[in-house]
């Protein structure tokens, strides 16, 4: 175990990096453990401390979402910015939407990456990004916006330096995790919407009902 994490230690990465090298150091020892190569897995006296709180995400001030409303028929990838504010989508998770996969009349999206939690999730479409979803949607796309995540992020970060905002493309989801708090959207919703794990969640299960709550969330937003 002192082996281990002096190794650990002396990784000049960031905390997510040395996360991930514990967590494959624990498969292989598990590995090693089933194959009767060891008997004791020493990855689990491993520490790699606390997480350290992230400062970079900050969410889009009304001011900036009045003016990305603004110029949406003017800066191509303004509405998708919306979007993502509106249904606290990720990026990866906004550029893998199946246009099949996007129910209009009953105004809601099934996608979402990451987690368990997180994939196939049921997320609603507000009224006011409906007519940004409807001005992109094509029956006969694949997906909903074909782009690269590196082509995204690319555009992404030009537009903001057009409209003089400092953000980067995860803000979107903070935004609407500090609007859907603020407007007093139930806790649970909120993690539904955005595919966070949660105890009082035992079993996802969408029904018409509950899709409709999760609409009237964000329309409270």
């Amino acid at each position: 175990a002192f082996h281990l994490q002096n190794l650990i230690d002396n990784i000049d990465r960031s905390w997510q990096t040395k996360d991930h090298v514990k967590t494959l150091l624990n498969q292989l020892y598990d590995l090693a453990i089933e194959l009767d190569i060891l008997d004791k897995n020493y990855s689990k006296f491993v520490k790699v401390g606390a997480k350290p709180q992230s400062d970079i995400h900050k969410p889009f001030t009304s001011e900036e979402i009045k003016t990305l409303f603004s110029v949406i028929f003017t800066e191509d990838l303004a509405d998708t910015v919306l979007i993502m504010i509106y249904t606290g989508m990720r990026p990866s998770e906004l550029l893998g939407i199946r246009t099949e996969n996007i129910h209009l009349s009953e105004k809601y999206i099934v996608g979402g990456v990451k987690t368990k939690a997180g994939k196939d999730r049921v997320i609603p479409i507000s009224n006011k990004i409906m007519p940004l979803v409807l001005k992109r949607y094509n029956a006969n796309n694949k997906f909903f916006i074909s782009m690269s995540y590196q082509v995204y992020k690319k555009h992404f970060t030009e537009l903001m330096q057009r409209l003089n905002m400092d953000h980067l493309p995860h803000d979107g989801r903070h935004t609407f995790a500090s609007l859907a708090n603020s407007a007093g959207v139930n806790p649970t919703s909120i993690k539904m919407i955005m595919g966070h794990t949660s105890q009082d969640i035992t079993e996802r299960v969408y029904t018409h009902k509950t899709i409709s709550e999760l609409v009237s969330a964000v329309n409270a937003i």
